[in-house]
């Protein structure tokens, strides 16, 4: 049957393999906190897309580092034909855009 060795060795086995997925579970608790940070901080940066077409040809420079959201409420395929398929128009509440993905 089983004697206290055994049991104790089952039990170390047991503990290491805890401990080992409790490292796990804080690494990947860590690494979701810091891509969410990052995530709300791009947000935080990010300007809407007329902003950034009116920026840019004032300025008449593309700056890096820069974020757009378009906000779409309507979005479908359009010109497209044969293998060209990357047209869209896509509008949100004030502006229409035609777009290529």
């Amino acid at each position: 049957m089983f004697n206290n060795a055994d049991i104790e060795r089952q039990y170390k086995k047991a503990s290491r393999s805890m401990i080992i997925g409790l490292i796990g579970l804080i690494v990947a608790l860590a690494l979701l906190a810091v891509s969410v940070g990052r995530t709300v901080y791009n947000i935080s940066k990010a300007e809407h897309l007329n902003d950034a077409i009116v920026a840019y040809y004032n300025d008449g420079e593309l700056k890096k580092d820069r974020i757009a959201y378009l906000d779409t409420t309507g979005f479908y395929q359009v010109a497209s034909y044969g293998d060209d398929l990357g047209y869209y128009i896509a509008y949100d509440d004030d502006y229409y855009y035609i777009i290529s993905i």
